[in-house]
């Protein structure tokens, strides 16, 4: 009865919402989709406002698709997702589709939580699977979307699952070149109720990458009811009963349409005549105050029977099967049919395409609340014995939650065990960490044995990790240990290891590693950690010693003939050669560990090291090959969906192409870059790129691009808690205002950075504070003590057997040498650094600056080579770099009237330039050097 209000309710009052949905609706028809997010409380119409959005699209020739998030039973992840496919399948095919993990989990997914103890950085984690799952899912959506535009809605979002929301995020980044109009629906009284509730941090993510329309919808008015009544229902009710209909509901939609109703059942209202009772006092009605008055009201006019059959159908969910009702409640088909339809006829519940489900989440709540903890309990431990005898795809999830409320401790531990292992196994993560830590709970309640808890601490600590928080993921670990057994304590060790070299703490990572080794009696565990280790000092330059380790390795990798080990020991000795600059040698190595990973299952080690391929084809100046196998890298990652590894090629097609001097297609591999980034929302990655794309703005003399570029590499490595980083990003910006002439604003941010990264006892981190400090030296022309610090970095390149380093160094040294007048000791200087170089091919910015020497080398000589100094800062210029050319020009003017000669003209051009590109520290330089000899 009054079904017509249901649809009514969506219009009056919500005209100017329903307009803006419709043109979002239009935008997304032409390949401009957008995200839209519905809020307000329950019962204000959310659901009924986009179903007529519904209605709207679909007479526009798209398809509506909907799926919910379920009141206490997120128990499957991605399951709303799961419900979108299914009703797409359903309605493009009439098929039902299969289990969620065939439509979700990648064909070569990862091997589960093993995979944590194997991995180095290089070799990636069921984190990189989490993004093959989503990224398999986006182009499932946009295949989708081209044939025939979609409407996607969500509702119920503060009950969805993690992973549900994480993918919702994950679209949000990239729906704007699709045929999408994606909504979503939650209510926010129930996410504010809830400390750290997920939706809000993905909201706030939303908010801040302006990925989304807000609309909130709020409560109907005193004359919006009255439309409604008097109007649209055409309903002949008094004034004050108006008022008071408007009081008791307060304008909310939902309980005035159940409130019309029960006045209806009441009387009150005349169905036929649609006219007020006047038989009946307006003074002597009393109605529910609240909607769960007002379905407890109606709950206990029903009969017995169907007071038992609703009450076991709220222990089964908002959706509930026949079949499922039968078994839990033993009535009869006939008396079950009776029930039913007096429930139907109630509104309690109503019929949908498969099963049965409340009218309304209130419904269901109230009535489950309503029952004594007993009688729920008994319920739920009866559902455990028909789920057991199922053969249903979710079945261990409901079987956690139904043993958990159901009091069945010792099974609940097992289930809530086996769901979260099927969760991890879905690479949802976040669902298998809650799971774990209700099994922690019972494990501890119970006394379970040391074994049992050992199992559960790892496997949250497993979550914990593939998720970023490993903080509390090294605290799991910690405690895992003190349940451990000999040979379990090797793993946990490498997991706390690899938690540190993560975090950049080596010393750490070294510790728990050895400590591996003491436990380790295995051949493949013992080569594995070697390999962990060698990769350990390698980062911290000890690159003897990494040696030595890989040589261990590689015999225990030959004694077992294992492959993947072979792989990993020859990747890594590759980089070793690498970093000793033996590019032909790492070629060597790189090919062969291809060969190995060829007789594996490992696609993700396959790709990374044709990528190591590709970097050393780069950096032996062939274009041909590197580009060869990075697209070769390209095209597999894009096949698996590796997205966070596509992002990683284009940065390093980048970095290459900025290395050769075409800066044009370095910045649209950086944009490519930045795409994958902002899609897959990787901090790590994110940073890298702005600070290079700070970098190259930097390089073509546009500081205020490259300052709000640098800051947002900032945010990123704040975000990844990553001090150093941010550090390190904060001294660049320093950099970037010296530039700008903004010396002093520079100097304390510089001290600052320098400071946090000088706390760093590492050579790596050493180098990085004297490079800083030498360059804010040189923008400001304080050569001789900027001489000072460049000979501290030589010392610290020698202790540390650093050739390379050492070689890049001393050329800054001869060029500081130079700008001091010291021609015979730069000419000196320049040729130690050419020989410690060696056979090593540097990028083209290197020549750029190795041939800036030896044009100081010819005028110490008294060769004159103007003209070729001119066209060499044309090149310059027309490459677009700006900065290094008035760099170059001053460098040269300043040299030439240290040996007595005119190079006023090479000054006043960088003059020129510093002046039209905002460079105010060059100008104070120029001016000086134009005065007079410095």
């Amino acid at each position: 009865m009054l079904r017509f209000l249901d649809e009514m309710n969506a219009v009056v009052g919500r005209d100017e919402e329903l307009e803006m949905l419709k043109r979002k609706w239009d935008e997304a028809m032409s390949g401009r989709g957008s995200v839209v997010m519905v809020v307000g409380e329950a019962g204000i119409g959310k659901t009924t406002l986009v179903n007529k959005l519904g209605e709207y699209a679909e007479s526009r020739g798209g398809i509506y698709l909907r799926g919910q998030g379920l009141y206490h039973e997120n128990i499957e992840p991605f399951l709303p997702i799961y419900e979108i496919l299914r009703e797409y399948e359903a309605k493009k095919s009439g098929g039902t589709g299969g289990g969620i993990a065939a439509l979700l989990i990648p064909e070569t997914s990862s091997r589960g939580r093993d995979a944590l103890v194997g991995i180095t950085p290089e070799e990636g984690s069921p984190g990189d699977e989490s993004l093959r799952v989503m990224e398999n899912l986006r182009k499932r959506f946009e295949k989708m979307s081209r044939v025939e535009p979609l409407l996607i809605f969500v509702d119920d979002l503060q009950w969805a699952d993690i992973s549900t929301l994480n993918f919702i995020l994950y679209l949000a980044r990239s729906v704007n070149r699709m045929r999408i109009l994606l909504v979503g629906s939650y209510r926010p009284e129930d996410v504010k109720m809830e400390r750290d509730h997920p939706l809000t941090d993905i909201a706030r993510r939303m908010e801040r990458e302006k990925l989304c329309v807000e609309i909130n919808l709020g409560r109907l008015t005193c004359e919006d009811v009255h439309t409604i009544l008097n109007d649209v229902l055409r309903l002949e009710i008094p004034e004050d009963v108006v008022r008071t209909l408007y009081e008791l509901t307060e304008g909310n939609p939902y309980h005035l349409n159940e409130l019309l109703k029960e006045m209806v059942r009441d009387g009150l209202i005349d169905p036929e005549e649609m006219v007020w009772n006047p038989v009946i006092s307006k003074e002597s009605i009393i109605l529910p105050r609240t909607l769960e008055d007002l379905v407890m009201r109606r709950v206990d006019r029903l009969s017995d029977l169907a007071r038992k059959v609703i009450r076991a159908a709220s222990v089964l969910g908002k959706r509930f099967s026949l079949e499922d009702l039968v078994e839990l409640t033993g009535i009869g088909d006939e008396a079950l049919a009776d029930a039913m339809e007096e429930l139907l006829r109630l509104d309690l519940i109503k019929e949908g395409e498969r099963d049965y489900e409340f009218s309304h989440i209130v419904v269901q709540r109230t009535v489950y609340s309503s029952m004594s903890s007993i009688r729920r309990r008994l319920l739920h431990r009866k559902a455990v014995e028909i789920i057991e005898r199922s053969d249903r795809p979710d079945k261990v999830f409901r079987l956690a939650l139904h043993c958990y409320y159901g009091g069945l401790r010792e099974k609940a531990l097992e289930y809530m065990v086996r769901a979260g292992d099927e969760a991890f196994r879905m690479l949802a993560f976040r669902e298998a960490l809650w799971y774990y830590q209700r099994a922690e709970e019972l494990a501890h309640e119970i006394g379970a044995t040391m074994e049992d808890i050992y199992e559960i601490h790892v496997r949250e600590g497993d979550s914990l990790y593939v998720i970023g928080d490993y903080d509390e993921a090294r605290r799991k670990y910690e405690e895992a240990l003190q349940f451990a057994g000999e040979r379990e304590k090797i793993e946990v060790c490498i997991r706390i290891g690899n938690i540190c070299l993560d975090r950049g703490d080596l010393k750490c990572a070294e510790e728990y590693y050895h400590r591996a080794m003491e436990y380790s009696v295995d051949g493949m565990k013992r080569g594995l950690v070697l390999a962990k280790l060698a990769h350990l000092y390698m980062m911290r330059d000890m690159l003897e010693r990494a040696a030595e380790y890989l040589d261990e390795a590689r015999k225990i990798a030959e004694d077992t003939g294992s492959p993947e080990l072979m792989a990993l020991v020859l990747k890594e000795e590759g980089i070793l050669k690498y970093r000793q600059m033996d590019e032909e040698g790492a070629l060597r190595c790189f090919l062969k560990s291809l060969e190995e990973y060829e007789k594996t299952d490992e696609a993700l080690g396959k790709v990374k090291v044709i990528m190591d391929i590709g970097a050393v084809y780069m950096s032996l100046a062939d274009t041909e090959n590197a580009e060869k196998y990075l697209k070769m890298a390209l095209k597999m990652a894009g096949e698996m969906g590796y997205v966070t590894l596509i992002a990683s090629i284009y940065l390093n097609l980048a970095n290459y192409y900025s290395g050769i001097g075409d800066l044009k297609k370095a910045e649209e591999y950086l944009e490519r870059s930045e795409e994958y980034v902002r899609r897959i929302g990787d901090v790590r990655l994110g940073q890298l790129v702005y600070r290079n794309r700070a970098v190259e703005f930097f390089r073509e003399a546009r500081f205020e691009e490259a300052l709000e570029n640098i800051k947002k590499a900032q945010e990123y490595a704040l975000e990844m808690n990553n001090e150093y980083e941010h550090a390190r990003h904060r001294a660049l910006e320093a950099l970037f205002l010296i530039v700008m002439g903004r010396a002093d604003e520079a100097e304390t941010i510089l001290n600052d950075a320098l400071a946090v990264m000088g706390a760093v006892d590492e050579i790596p981190a050493r180098l990085d504070v004297l490079g800083y400090r030498a360059a804010y030296l040189e923008f400001l022309g304080r050569y001789g003590e900027e001489r000072e610090v460049l000979m501290e970095s030589i010392r610290v390149c020698e202790r540390g057997g650093l050739k390379r380093e050492k070689g890049r160094t001393l050329l800054e040294l001869a060029r500081n040498m130079f700008l001091e007048g010291d021609f015979d000791g730069a000419v000196r200087t320049l040729e130690e650094a050419e020989s410690l170089l060696g056979d090593f091919r540097p990028t083209e910015l290197d020549r750029y600056m190795l041939t800036s020497r030896r044009f100081m080398k010819r005028i110490a000589a008294c060769e004159d080579p103007a003209e070729e100094i001119s066209d060499y800062a044309s090149d310059l210029l027309q490459g677009r770099y700006i900065l290094r050319c008035v760099e170059f020009l001053y460098h040269m003017g300043v040299v030439y009237v240290r040996s007595g000669k005119e190079g006023g003209k090479f000054l006043r051009r960088a003059m020129d330039l510093a002046e039209k590109h905002g460079m105010g520290s060059y100008r104070r330089l120029i001016e000086g050097a134009l005065s007079g000899p410095p």
